[in-house]
């Protein structure tokens, strides 16, 4: 019984075995009769089949079928159709399927025969297609990104952007866009990249698209955070330095980067010569006061405290909307003030050190006029005429401090 089993077994498998040709010829019937979801899961089994899955055909039945449940889907979008979010993210899979499927049977296409000769059956089809394809994989991409599949997009972006140099694809099939479209692109795939947290691709495709020319502010800033998240100094420092060239003259985020940078290393000298690089090419008044502001803020650091002073003074008779000048201003004279207190003597308290922090009040309320979405300021400004009015014993502040302490 033992032998007639193991026998039955054997004739079982091999019979499985030798079906596998007729399963390729049964999905090819089906791709004919454009069955392409029924071809492709017929022609499945064939793709892990030893006597199947090395031969070229399979493959190519399967980028086929994924081709043409793409194709169906494709001319149902740009006619205006609303397809399902999963319709439309299936089909968009099935284009990238397809052309796996076609990478995979290329190789396979031109395996020699017995005889050592290579008849190409699939090849010329196969790159034909696959440069055809080049504004499916844009659209592909689009799909997939508007419904939040990045790495489905990312992908579909990448054949776009490289399909002029991908030997797969026969090159007389399409024309390439123009190199300003094609760096736009490529810097999608790096917003692509970067919202999956995938940083070091999100740099590499922000040097693409550079590369090609693309220039937009927005990629200087997406380019700086996933250098700084791979801990890529030279790199955030390259793209800072650019972004500010192109945009410092209205935008100082790129300037902010690169003194974080220096501060960080206390080279208080490359900060100040970004500030006085910046200041060259400022567009306004508004923007030299923010400047100001930062070099009042380098100056704190190094204790320079009259001269960080003197540059808030600056900034805001420069903009004297500067909200958050007013508010450093009052800062610096209340950290001053504080450094002075356990030591004074009460002449001193009463005669210099109210005085400034009455100053110092005055800029904070400043501040808060113009811009009152400072929700911790209305506290921080009660609790310093409270020093005032019990501290220093001047009761004149009590309104004020009752008026802040309603607000806080």
């Amino acid at each position: 019984m033992k032998k007639i089993s193991l026998l039955a077994l054997g004739l079982v498998a091999g019979l499985t075995v030798s079906a596998q040709p007729d399963v390729v010829k049964n999905a090819e019937g089906l791709l004919k009769s454009k069955k392409y979801q029924e071809a492709l899961e017929a022609v499945k089994p064939a793709l892990s089949n030893p006597e199947t899955s090395e031969t070229a055909a399979p493959w190519f039945i399967a980028g086929k079928a994924s081709q043409g449940l793409w194709d169906d889907a494709f001319v149902a979008i740009m006619t205006g159709q609303q397809l399902p979010e999963d319709q439309t993210k299936a089909a968009c899979h099935n284009l990238l399927d397809a052309y796996n499927y076609y990478v995979k049977a290329l190789p396979l296409d031109s395996k020699p025969d017995a005889k050592g000769k290579v008849k190409q059956k699939y090849t010329k089809e196969i790159r034909k297609t696959i440069g055809e394809n080049y504004k499916g994989y844009f659209q592909a991409g689009l799909d997939l990104y508007n419904n939040k599949d990045y790495p489905g997009a990312y992908e579909a972006w990448d054949l776009y952007v490289n399909l002029p140099q991908n030997a797969n694809a026969d090159q007389k099939a399409f024309v390439a866009d123009a190199d300003t479209i094609v760096g736009q692109i490529a810097f999608y795939q790096a917003l692509a990249a970067y919202l999956e947290k995938n940083f070091e691709n999100s740099l590499l495709k922000v040097n693409q698209a550079l590369d090609k020319g693309y220039k937009d502010r927005d990629l200087f800033i997406v380019g700086i955070e996933a250098a700084d998240s791979v801990k890529d100094e030279a790199a955030q420092s390259r793209l800072a330095a650019e972004g500010n060239a192109n945009y410092g003259s209205y935008d100082i985020s790129f300037l902010a980067s690169i003194v974080n940078a220096q501060l960080q290393k206390e080279n208080y000298p490359a900060c100040y010569e970004a500030i006085n690089q910046s200041m060259n090419i400022a567009a306004n008044d508004s923007i030299k006061s923010l400047l100001y502001n930062i070099t009042a803020i380098i100056n704190e650091r190094e204790g320079k405290i009259d001269e960080a002073k003197a540059n808030l003074e600056k900034s805001i008779s420069l903009n004297p909307k500067n909200a958050k000048s007013y508010f450093d201003m009052g800062r610096l004279i209340q950290n001053s003030v504080a450094a002075q207190e356990d030591n004074a003597d009460e002449t001193t308290r009463q005669n210099v050190l109210a005085p400034e922090l009455v100053k110092a009040a005055g800029y904070y309320e400043k501040s808060f006029d113009i811009d009152d979405n400072q929700t911790a300021l209305p506290g921080h400004i009660y609790r310093l005429y409270y020093s005032l009015n019990h501290s220093y014993n001047l009761s004149q502040y009590a309104d004020k401090e009752k008026y802040w302490e309603a607000l806080k």
